[in-house]
């Protein structure tokens, strides 16, 4: 039951792809909104890795779960961890905040999606 509940809505789409879709909106409009358009690495990894997780977020909404809800694990994995492996010491603590949040939930909600749609198959003993 809560399965299917997390799975689709009444329409069909996806909750957690609907969720992530909203998360990497908001990473994408994140440099403008915290006035970091003119560090351009920082731009450039929130409006790549933003896309791309929009990108994937759709195709799970619309039933491409497995290899989608891996991109964006993969994908909120870097977005998490690339403050420190890009070295964005200079940024504010909120442009660093926001990364390290958006990427955990999007991660987060790929790998519940993961787990309650494509459980592992059930072990045969002999």
């Amino acid at each position: 039951m809560v399965t299917v509940m997390w799975k689709r809505n009444q329409n069909g789409y996806s909750i957690g792809g609907a969720i992530n879709f909203l998360l990497a909106i908001l990473l994408l409009i994140s440099p403008w909104f915290l006035s970091l358009t003119s560090i351009h690495t920082e731009s450039a990894n929130s409006w790549i890795f933003g896309a791309i997780i929009a990108i994937a977020s759709i195709a799970v909404m619309y039933g491409y779960d497995r290899i989608a809800n891996w991109v964006t694990l993969v994908c909120g994995a870097w977005v998490t961890i690339s403050p420190w492996v890009l070295r964005f010491h200079h940024l504010s603590w909120s442009g660093r905040t926001l990364d390290l949040v958006i990427g955990i939930a999007v991660a987060v909600i790929s790998v519940i999606e993961l787990w309650t749609v494509h459980p592992l198959p059930p072990q045969k003993t002999a």
